[in-house]
């Protein structure tokens, strides 16, 4: 997903989060979904949050959380579900 918010509010923050999957996966065709399960965020301004998956291997994948602009978060947690084909 390209965002062009970082080009207006250049004040992008991503948290990098590795995660290592207990058993690999025969190959990296499996699927990954990830979602926001609660989020705390300052009522002043907008609530940007994205998250993206990176890295995809057998072994794991990293979770990139990002905030821009005046968003202020402070405390979130996510979810998500990686199944084999």
């Amino acid at each position: 997903m390209a965002s062009s918010a970082s080009s207006t509010c250049p004040n992008d923050r991503p948290q990098v989060f590795p995660i290592r999957f207990q058993r690999p996966f025969s190959d990296t065709r499996y699927v990954v979904t990830v979602g926001l399960s609660t989020g705390d965020v300052d009522h002043v301004s907008n609530f940007r949050l994205q998250a993206l998956i990176m890295d995809r291997t057998r072994d794991g994948m990293t979770i990139v959380a990002r905030t821009w602009c005046n968003t202020t978060v402070y405390s979130g947690t996510f979810s998500y579900s990686a199944v084999g084909r």
